[in-house]
């Protein structure tokens, strides 16, 4: 399994602990908590496929003067 999809894993045993919480302060606690792991999931996501820039190559000129 990959980082980002661990990351996700533990973000939603956040929310389901969030969903179980019996009071506000902790159920704010854990939803936070879930914020960072998806946040963590993102950064490692584009960490592991960065885009690549594309270059146009100019095409060789077989026209000959």
């Amino acid at each position: 399994m990959s980082d980002a999809a661990d990351f996700r894993r533990y973000a939603a045993q956040c929310m389901a602990a969030a969903k179980a919480a019996m009071d506000h302060q902790s159920r704010s606690a854990w939803l936070e908590m879930a914020q960072n792991w998806l946040r963590f999931a993102d950064k490692a996501e584009a960490k592991a496929t960065p885009q690549q820039q594309q270059q146009i190559q100019p095409k060789p000129d077989d026209r000959r003067h």
